[in-house]
C-alpha cells in the first residue's frame, strides 16, 4: 500500500492511522511517502502511489477523486511567558522570532498572504522543514509558531505550549485524501479509505462535544 502524504501530517496522526490500520490488516506492507503536494499528486497522476493524504487549500482536479476531506485549525502558539493571558495584535509579534515551515507549505503561505493583507512582514524567521523540530525548539522557548491544531494538541493539552490572543480570524486548511479516478482499489486501500473516515468522523464528534 503505497501513501503519499505531508510532512505534518506524517509527524502527527501517521502513527495512529499505522498502528490502527495494521492491527485490521497486519501482513499488508505499507511504504509512506513524505514530499509536497504538487510532488504527490505527480505520483499519484503517474501511478506511483495509490492513495494521497494531504493538506492544502481544496483541491479539485479532474483525474482524481477525493474520499475524505477535514478542515483543519491553524493557530499562533509559543511557550514565551511574556505573552500569556495578553490580549495582542499581529504587530505586537512581527518582530519575534518565527519558527516556519518551508516557504512551499500551504499553511505558511496563507498566513503570507495574510500579513500581506495587512502590509506586515515578519522579521525573523527560521526555516524548519520538519513540524516535530518546530514543536521542539517552541518547547525550548525559541520564539512563535503558525501550525495546525492536531501538530500541538497535546502540547497545548499538558501546558507547555500555549495559543496566542490574537485580533485574526481563525484559519483553516484541509486535510484530504484522494486515489487516481482510474485506480482500481482493492481491499487494502479500501481499508485504508475507510479507516480514515473514521478517524475524522470520530474527530468531529469529539469537536462538537467540546465547550
Amino acid at each position: 500500500l503505497r501513501i503519499g502524504t505531508v510532512d505534518s501530517l506524517a509527524t502527527s496522526i501517521f502513527a495512529e492511522l499505522i498502528d490502527a490500520y495494521h492491527r485490521i490488516n497486519p501482513y499488508v506492507q505499507i511504504r509512506l511517502e513524505i514530499s509536497r503536494t504538487e510532488e504527490l499528486v505527480s505520483k499519484l497522476n503517474h501511478n506511483e502511489l495509490d492513495l494521497m493524504h494531504t493538506l492544502d487549500e481544496k483541491i479539485y482536479a479532474p483525474d482524481l477523486v477525493k474520499t475524505s476531506e477535514h478542515p483543519e485549525r491553524i493557530l499562533f502558539v509559543t511557550s514565551d511567558k511574556r505573552f500569556k493571558g495578553k490580549k495582542l495584535r499581529l504587530e505586537d509579534i512581527v518582530n519575534e522570532p518565527f519558527l516556519l515551515t518551508e516557504e512551499n507549505a500551504s499553511y505558511r503561505y496563507e498566513l503570507e498572504r495574510y500579513l500581506a493583507s495587512r502590509s506586515l512582514s515578519l522579521e525573523t524567521m527560521v526555516e524548519v522543514g520538519n513540524t516535530d523540530v518546530i514543536v521542539k525548539l517552541l518547547k525550548k522557548g525559541l520564539g512563535i509558531s503558525f501550525v495546525p491544531y492536531f501538530s500541538v494538541k497535546e502540547d497545548l493539552e499538558e501546558g507547555s505550549l500555549f495559543e496566542l490572543d490574537l485580533n485574526v480570524p481563525e484559519f483553516y486548511i484541509w486535510s484530504q485524501i484522494f486515489h487516481h479516478k482510474q485506480k482500481y482499489l482493492n481491499e487494502a486501500m479500501l481499508d485504508w479509505i475507510a479507516l480514515t473516515q473514521e478517524y475524522y468522523a470520530s474527530v468531529k464528534k469529539k469537536h462538537q462535544k467540546s465547550p
